[in-house]
């Protein structure tokens, strides 16, 4: 009774043994992801579905392979590889560069290949490949200013932008070269909040920025984009004390030659002092405004204060009883703060017996 219950266990052992070892030769079909790589010379790009690459692009591919169950179960990265190599003798290369446009590349057997052993390949998909050669070539370019994002803080604005080279030589296919040669754009540059420092009269910004250039075209060069902020100009009155000038005497403190007449502000105007209208940044304009206010409170005390006055070309002639309204000039400005002429207004006078 022992000896046939160990005569069916052995068989049993034996059944198992068998059919895995027939399991494991049992063929099976498994689809893996594969790069197929195209290598071409460094002087040539390859493009595929909008994709450029010099000497070597990767087109993503599916290939089915076929083998013993327990080896395709074990396949690894790298186990399935697909490639071909082009090269200037190459005879399909040399007609690609030559006619331009798109070829027909067809996956060859040899170009797909398992290194397990036992194990083929079914198939690649897609295939064929649409693909385009071109020889890299060198151009020079004109580049675009950048686009600003964002604006300065309240007050400023940008004055200039600048970018610095303004051409740059740039490498990649002749095919592009020829569709898309220039001029490129460089990197937009954010402008948010800039301001100008405490005592200085502009902002120069210089910023590193990448030439944008088509897919396939690289530019080495390293660009500057300088943008300079300024203060926004803003027009403002300051009330002058106003001088009488001979036209050959326009310095401040020159003395007034004796006139026949007595000249004088005419009603409304009761004293010799007039609101000019000034273009200028803020800062300036409240600088200017103080040492007005200053001097008007003690007559003498600021130096260097600009000048504002009437000429009066022939005015030893004019008769008592004159009424004119007369030109006011200035002279002395701060760097940056100018007259606005057309809102200045003339100064009324009227001439009496002395």
């Amino acid at each position: 009774m022992r000896a046939h219950l160990l005569n069916a266990l052995l068989a049993v052992v034996f059944s198992v043994l068998i059919w895995s070892a027939v399991g494991a030769q049992l063929s099976e079909t498994k689809e893996v992801d594969v790069d197929y790589i195209v290598m071409v010379p460094p002087d040539v790009t390859v493009t595929y579905l909008g994709k450029h690459a010099a000497g070597e692009l990767r087109v993503p591919i599916k290939v089915e392979v076929r083998g013993p169950r327990e080896v395709i179960g074990r396949l690894a990265p790298g186990d399935v590889q697909a490639r071909r190599t082009f090269s200037h003798e190459n005879t399909f290369l040399r007609e690609a560069l030559a006619a331009g446009g798109t070829r027909t590349l067809e996956l060859g057997s040899s170009d797909v290949f398992v290194t397990r052993p036992n194990v083929e390949v079914v198939s690649a998909r897609p295939s064929p490949l649409e693909i385009a050669f071109s020889q890299v070539g060198e151009w020079e370019t004109r580049l675009l200013n950048p686009q600003l994002l964002g604006a300065p803080a309240p007050g400023y604005r940008v004055a200039s932008v600048e970018v610095r080279p303004h051409r740059v030589w740039v490498r990649g296919p002749a095919s592009i070269r020829d569709r898309q040669p220039g001029p490129y754009e460089v990197e937009a540059v954010d402008v948010t909040g800039e301001r100008v420092p405490a005592g200085k009269r502009t902002n120069e910004l210089s910023l590193p920025r990448a030439v944008r250039t088509p897919l396939g075209v690289t530019c080495d060069t390293k660009v500057q984009v300088v943008v300079t902020i300024v203060p926004e100009p803003e027009v403002r009155e300051l009330l002058f004390p106003v001088r009488v000038l001979l036209s050959h005497q326009r310095g401040a403190g020159a003395a007034v030659e004796p006139l026949a007449v007595s000249v004088e502000p005419r009603p409304p105007v009761h004293e010799w002092s007039w609101p000019i209208p000034l273009r200028g940044a803020a800062a300036d304009l409240d600088a200017l405004s103080q040492r007005l206010d200053q001097e008007r409170r003690s007559p003498g005390s600021v130096r260097s204060l600009p000048v504002a006055y009437v000429r009066f070309d022939s005015v030893k002639d004019l008769p008592a009883g004159t009424v004119d309204d007369l030109d006011v000039l200035v002279v002395g400005l701060p760097d940056g703060v100018a007259v606005e002429v057309g809102s200045l207004r003339k100064f009324p006078i009227r001439t009496r017996s002395p």
